[in-house]
């Protein structure tokens, strides 16, 4: 389809030059000398005859209706077709910002109308395919529906009207799906907080905390509400995965607030019960005119010797691109 377009563009932008060769051919029509010059008759300039092409300062092109003998030189000839050329090149600039509108008739071929930055397009409501601007057309969309959906031609306009309608109200389920499961994650996420607060086993969160609130919601909202309730992602290991996000997210944010700051940082280390040694570091920095102390990470140093901490702390420092000389 573009490329006959193209072709026929082509075809409009030829004949308009040959309108404008024979427009200048016919001003050409004067009495010549022996020589095959042209003559002027006196006091009149080649530019004020009837019948010249003139070219504005705008590349506006006028054409005379009356036509003299004595015609323009060669040299006008040419700017005149120059002229016509680029009045010619400005409209077809002009159309190419012009864009096809849907009708409402479009929906008994199967087509209906989405909105892009291009302009509108014509869209399948069997299959979803969307056609460029330049398709808005009902041969194209006949064809369309012949080739890809032949079953359908001989179907009624309500029969497409029901099908859009379909499509509308399963994309309204698809949103309010995505918005529920989008409030069940962030809920998992303030369960598993209220769960390192209180310092209880992440298994905690799907043996009694999800009970507990299907109990309260099913009495309170009903059976419905209880059902949204139960997609609250609460397992032990989605628990221990919520937990290391919002320490990974703090540990940037506090990062973040002591990038090219003056710190002090405190490291406390101690060995649990199977003899492993553990490094906690705690950091305090200045943030909006107060003194701020916020707990920075727990390390595993392989040994709990002063200079296994000094190192640990260093590596720890470089990794997340703090300035050591600012302690």
């Amino acid at each position: 389809m573009e490329k006959y377009l193209i072709k026929k563009r082509k075809c409009a932008e030829e004949k308009e030059e040959e309108v404008a060769e024979d427009i200048i051919k016919s001003k050409r029509t004067c009495v010549e000398g022996t020589d095959g010059d042209v003559t002027v008759k006196p006091g009149e300039s080649e530019t004020s005859r009837p019948g010249h092409i003139v070219e504005s300062e705008e590349n506006e092109v006028r054409v005379e209706s009356e036509y003299s003998c004595a015609g323009p030189s060669r040299k006008s000839d040419m700017t005149g077709l120059r002229s016509v050329k680029t009045m010619t090149g400005t409209s077809k600039s002009s159309r190419s910002k012009s864009f096809r509108m849907y009708n409402d008739s479009y929906l008994g071929l199967g087509f209906t109308c989405c909105d892009s930055e291009n302009g509108p397009k014509p869209k399948c409501v069997v299959c979803g395919l969307e056609l460029s601007n330049e398709s808005m057309t009902p041969q194209e969309m006949k064809r369309h529906l012949s080739t890809k959906h032949r079953h359908l031609t001989q179907k009624p306009i309500d029969y497409f009207k029901r099908l859009l309608k379909e499509n509308k109200q399963q994309s309204l389920g698809f949103e309010k799906k995505v918005k529920v499961a989008e409030k069940a994650q962030k809920a998992s996420y303030l369960v598993a907080e209220q769960t390192v607060k209180q310092m209880k086993p992440h298994s905690i969160a799907e043996s009694y905390f999800l009970p507990a609130c299907c109990s309260v919601v099913k009495t309170l909202f009903g059976d419905e509400a209880e059902k949204e309730v139960k997609k609250i992602p609460l397992s032990n290991d989605t628990i221990g995965r919520r937990i290391k996000d919002m320490s990974s997210d703090i540990e940037k944010s506090v990062c973040e607030l002591v990038k090219d700051k003056m710190f002090a940082l405190q490291a406390d280390e101690s060995t649990d019960i199977g003899g492993k040694p553990q490094l906690l570091v705690f950091i305090r920095f200045i943030d909006d005119k107060k003194i701020t102390e916020q707990f920075l990470c727990c390390k595993e140093p392989s040994q709990t010797t002063g200079q296994e901490i000094f190192s640990t702390v260093t590596e720890y420092l470089v990794e997340m691109d703090l300035n050591g000389n600012y302690v």
